[in-house]
């Protein structure tokens, strides 16, 4: 087991007045209101194995599919161009509950989750029913979609006396990534993460597929890498250009679970709220020299060339980075040799 924080986008026992599984001790007067949901306070659970919380795990399982083409015209040598159409589901994921699906479920009729929801006793009129712990079980549960585009061209230019130039381009562009917390059943909610980057704590970061706990989870909707190499003899060198396309964090929308109902704003008064980042462009510098004589290489290098620095995130402390390590360099400019020996 371990300890968590994650966020509550939505109560359904707010307001309620008819007695539901999912909200014990909740009076029916139609007063309730979710204090954590309304102030956008994280709120407490416990995180287990499938085998603790009684959910017999089973093989994910899925398909995938492809259509590309490649061309390369004759009356252009050195040039070639291809293009990927695909898709990716997978069924039956090994996830973790998230706060927000046990509770839906249970709220919705699968009865299977109510015994993961624990609130405050009637005892104290101020406190009774507020959340006072969830169990998030691991289970086989929701359907992943992902699709996109990938393209491709390179194009080697003919000899000069000055050397052989190459110029790359590889992109991908991803139509849809989605994640869909139980299909067919009641309380089912469809995620979207193409260019939304989720607070962590929230439904979205927790349902991330092969997310670590408390990873941030975003899928650039572009991200492309160009090059441009020389080579002359022994000596080669290579510019490369990275591109992140640009996100936002948050979400308006409070059934995507990207941040609480209320959260903090730096830019303005607590609410819903959506930043919007800019995309980012990374440059990296790399050059060779082949002594073939002793089967020795040596290259130099310069990584992010104009030390481009990582986007300062405000997504409840993003890993206590105020970042996001995976996708951005925190590194900022830095020098690399390296000597390679063949025997």
């Amino acid at each position: 087991c371990a300890s968590s924080a994650p966020l509550l986008s939505s109560d359904p026992c707010d307001h309620i007045t008819v007695a539901n599984p999912a909200c014990p001790n909740v009076p029916l007067n139609g007063s309730f209101v979710d204090t954590a949901v309304a102030s956008g306070q994280q709120i407490k659970a416990i995180t287990t194995g499938s085998a603790y919380a009684g959910f017999p795990l089973t093989a994910e399982n899925g398909k995938s599919f492809d259509f590309g083409a490649v061309y390369s015209p004759h009356y252009v040598p050195g040039l070639s161009v291809s293009a990927d159409i695909w898709r990716i589901y997978l069924n039956n994921v090994i996830t973790t509950v998230g706060a927000q699906s046990v509770l839906d479920f249970c709220f919705n009729g699968t009865t299977l989750y109510c015994q993961y929801i624990q609130r405050n006793p009637s005892a104290n009129p101020a406190l009774a029913g507020q959340p006072s712990l969830f169990i998030l079980p691991t289970a086989n549960l929701g359907r992943f979609d992902v699709k996109g585009v990938d393209f491709a061209a390179n194009y080697r230019l003919p000899s000069f006396a000055f050397g052989q130039f190459n110029v790359g381009l590889n992109a991908t562009y991803m139509t849809q990534a989605k994640i869909q917390s139980a299909p067919g059943q009641p309380g089912n909610s469809t995620l979207n993460y193409v260019g939304v980057m989720a607070s962590t704590g929230s439904s979205l970061q927790a349902s991330c597929p092969g997310g670590a706990p408390g990873a941030i989870c975003y899928f650039p909707r572009v991200r492309a890498n160009g090059t441009l190499g020389w080579q002359l003899g022994p000596w080669d060198a290579q510019w490369t250009m990275q591109y992140i396309d640009h996100f936002k964090v948050g979400s308006l929308d409070a059934s995507q679970g990207a941040t609480g109902a209320l959260g903090f704003n730096p830019k303005g008064p607590a609410g819903p709220y959506v930043l919007k980042f800019g995309s980012y462009v990374y440059n990296n510098f790399t050059v060779g020299y082949n002594i073939e004589p002793i089967n020795t290489r040596v290259d130099v290098g310069v990584d992010n060339v104009f030390d481009k620095q990582p986007p300062l995130l405000y997504a409840n402390n993003s890993q206590n980075a105020n970042t996001d390590p995976n996708d951005f360099d925190t590194l900022g400019r830095y020098y690399w040799a390296r000597l390679t020996v063949k025997f």
